[in-house]
């Protein structure tokens, strides 16, 4: 979606007076909202994914783990 209003804007650039400034506040919605989505995946990953992961290592972990020989044998 970025990229897309990037081109937008580039496109309007030559067409109209004042693009400039259409182009650089695009260009800051963009970050704004590159920010938040990357704040967002952050939590998503924090919430839901790093629990599932852990549950997961815990399932495997006893399955992974080699058998020690008895003592003595």
């Amino acid at each position: 979606m970025v990229d897309q209003l990037r081109i937008l804007a580039a496109g309007l650039q030559p067409q109209l007076p004042g693009s400039v400034e259409v182009r650089e506040h695009i260009e800051r919605m963009a970050m704004l909202a590159f920010t938040q989505q990357s704040r967002l995946v952050s939590e998503i990953a924090d919430t839901v994914l790093a629990p599932a992961l852990q549950r997961q290592r815990e399932h495997l972990t006893p399955v992974t783990k080699p058998t020690l020989p008895a003592s003595g044998i």
